[in-house]
């Protein structure tokens, strides 16, 4: 069992744990107990606890669909003295079950109602369950959405009457039908479920099983650290077995217990990953077979990130999934492709999330061509649209007015988004999935209010990855689009002129294989946030203490982003409401009397390109709060002398670490770097200074949560 603190907290109401929003108590998993039943809710996934079955699993739900669902029985199972003992079945005794959240326990008593959040969560049961004491151990680790079981047993009784036992069971839901299982000399049994005539299938020991949905495009993993012995019981009652029925394809282990001569007093255990994951039809058996690759450390190590670490790791996250995601990218990149050089008459678009489209255009390393639409306009192309938050509705009406038009239409959503989007008035030519958190913010505060956003995060970085395949396709095709080199370098300006007006630029750039691309520009993402993570982690800190220590002597913290799509990353429906959103632009210096607007001990975080609105057309800003007796904290790429020259040695500096001109990726015959990495990098900084801020505690007390907006969830 994970160690856990000595300070043991027992619920006997709401009041405790709901009424106030404490650091602890924010983070990716939601635990809710109500009426025999215990909820634990994350990002994408959702795990239901049932006491009639002696607080074993009834369900798992992976981005809204039920992956394993209450058929049976989940937990484990055993036949003593001739009788099913355990679960639904019956028999088992629970002494104690108890929710771990973080470093503080909860133990579930008397159908007593609870709502806590943490950054990792286990649920902890003990029990008999025949000879054997049961300890059942799951975790929902801190580090991503996927479970990791722990069953523990001790022996207390000869084993004369015991026949066998079932450690793992679910019932898996039917259209889950296509499995492969990897075998312990890592070979690859690949099947189908779909018979539906109460055989039992597999039957064999096993490293990992991972089933899959075509109709759903997710797959869920069940993987062992090491093969583990099954039990040979019958002929159907082999080892990790799947009973092919109509209601679900069930998959059971039988463990090789009799075989192993236990004695009273011996001790063993069994442990399990199951990770559900979304695939697209010919990436989830690829997939299914890195897991079962992964060493029994990598597997079972289980990280908890508090604050910063959480959202930085997100990303990580959100990058492999787009990576999985990157056949059906490039599919969809290469049409676009070919219909730009067969049609010339065909321009390029983005529209949709504000974040989106502004770091879509005018973007150093991006695409020339690329501009703002609306459907308003005549116009017509081929529109990369990313679902609008909230707006589905109006986002429908604007894409129909778009086809009737005649555009070629690539949708970005997550994945709720785009299964809203789809009607009969409209379909996509394309669909790419944003890998966005399903509830879209990182964390569910005591309110119920998901927080810290992470769709336009995975908007943007979206939005790189298919304009270099866009790009990767023309150049097979022997054209190259033209792109933006940063007007902060000497010339640049002149260069992007010239190419204003131009298709295709000559001559063209060595062509580069599908993937490459993409593949490029991750990979220099990731070293950049390798770095902001390594060096200015305490810098992040340093920033989320004064804010929240402003905050605590009542005075206002206030936050300016700007920066193509940075600068719209701040008022979404899933911001937190820690900040005051200030807009410079805004500010009339004839009407507007500083002195009253800001005062003395109050915060302000600038996030920028590279800029810290300190001109006449952002009110002089930097000046104007540093004569109220502010303090201030900047979040920019530094490179830029006449900016950094205007701070003073009290204020904070955040370097985001992209470097000067700002495009990563070297096309070979191309006469400028291309794609951008500063917008993915400063969207992260921020976000993990803002999780930093609501999940700190100050002098002892945990800050209070106060959304400074409120934002209708109605439509999600």
């Amino acid at each position: 069992m994970t160690k856990r603190t000595a300070l043991t907290i027992i619920v006997f109401g709401v009041g405790v744990v709901t009424n106030v929003f404490a650091a602890e108590k924010a983070g990716q998993w939601r635990v809710e107990s109500k009426g025999g039943a215990v909820i634990v809710t994350g990002n994408d996934m959702r795990v239901d606890f049932r006491q009639s079955t002696a607080w074993t699993i009834a369900r798992i739900v992976y981005r809204g669909v039920q992956i394993v669902g209450p058929h049976g029985s989940q937990g484990t199972v055993i036949t003593w003295k001739k009788k099913f003992v355990g679960t639904g079945h019956g028999g088992e005794v629970v002494h104690k079950f108890i929710v771990q959240a973080d470093e503080k326990e909860y133990e579930i008593k008397n159908n007593e109602s609870m709502v806590v959040s943490a950054q990792e969560v286990s649920v902890i049961k003990e029990s008999t369950i025949g000879p054997f004491h049961h300890t059942a151990e799951i975790v929902f680790p801190g580090n991503g959405q996927y479970m990791i079981y722990h069953y523990r047993y001790r022996v207390e009784q000869p084993l004369t009457d015991f026949g066998r036992m079932y450690a793992f069971m679910h019932c898996v839901e039917n259209q889950f039908k296509d499995y492969i299982a990897i075998l312990p000399d890592n070979s690859i049994l690949q099947d189908r479920a779909d018979k539906e005539d109460g055989r039992f299938i597999l039957k064999k020991d096993v490293k990992t099983v991972v089933y899959y949905s075509k109709d759903d495009k997710i797959g869920i993993a069940f993987v062992y650290p090491e093969v583990y012995q099954g039990a040979v019981s019958s002929k159907d009652f082999v080892s990790n077995m799947i009973w092919d029925r109509k209601n679900d394809n069930k998959l059971y282990f039988n463990a090789a217990i009799r075989e192993k001569g236990y004695k009273v007093g011996d001790e063993f255990e069994y442990h399990l990953k199951v990770i559900p994951f979304i695939s697209e039809i010919d990436q989830w058996k690829s997939i299914g077979k890195k897991f079962a690759a992964e060493t029994k450390e990598e597997q079972f190590r289980i990280t908890v990130p508090r604050n910063a670490e959480a959202y930085y790791l997100y990303v990580l996250q959100m990058l492999d999934d787009i990576e999985r995601q990157l056949p059906s990218i490039t599919k969809s990149a290469n049409a676009a492709a070919q219909w730009y050089i067969q049609d010339e008459s065909l321009g390029l678009g983005a529209d949709g999330n504000a974040a989106f489209v502004y770091e879509a255009q005018y973007r150093s390393g991006g695409l020339i061509g690329m501009l703002g639409r609306s459907p308003e306009k005549d116009w017509r192309g081929i529109l990369i649209y990313c679902l609008r938050e909230n707006h589905i509705d109006e986002d429908i009406e604007r894409l129909i007015k778009y086809r009737n038009k005649g555009c070629r239409i690539i949708l970005f959503g997550s994945a709720n988004l785009l299964q809203h989007a789809r009607t009969d008035l409209f379909k996509p030519d394309a669909e790419i999935i944003v890998p966005a958190a399903v509830n879209s913010g990182l964390f569910q505060n005591a309110s119920g209010q998901w927080v810290i956003p992470t769709y336009e995060t995975a908007a943007m970085a979206s939005l790189w990855v298919w304009t270099a395949e866009f790009v990767g396709s023309c150049t097979r095709k022997g054209k190259m689009p033209p792109m933006y080199q940063s007007i902060r370098v000497p010339g640049a300006k002149e260069r992007n002129a010239k190419l204003m007006n131009i298709r295709f630029q000559e001559p063209c750039p060595q062509e580069v294989k599908e993937g490459e691309l993409a593949l490029r520009w991750m990979s220099a993402l990731k070293k950049r946030l390798a770095v902001l993570h390594e060096k200015q982690k305490n810098i992040i800190i340093q920033i989320a203490n004064q804010a929240n220590a402003t905050r605590g002597n009542g005075r206002k913290v206030f936050a300016v982003t700007g920066g193509h799509g940075v600068g719209h990353i701040l008022d979404t429906p899933y911001s937190s409401g820690f900040f005051t959103h200030l807009d410079p632009r805004m500010l009339d210096p004839k009407k507007t009397d500083s002195r009253a607007l800001f005062k003395k001990g109050d915060f302000l975080l600038i996030v920028d390109y590279d800029h810290i609105f300190n001109d006449a057309g952002n009110f002089h800003l930097v000046d104007r709060f540093r004569e109220a007796g502010g303090t201030m904290a900047f979040c920019i790429a530094t490179y830029r002398k006449d900016q950094i020259e205007q701070l003073k040695p009290e204020d904070i500096i955040l370097d985001t670490g992209w470097e000067y001109g700002d495009a990563d990726v070297e096309l070979l015959g191309y006469d400028v770097k291309i794609l951008p990495t500063s917008g993915v990098l400063t969207a992260t900084a921020f976000f993990m200074i803002e999780t930093q801020t609501i999940t700190t505690e100050i002098d002892g007390k945990n800050p209070v949560l106060e959304t400074n907006r409120i934002h209708n969830q109605a439509d999600r």
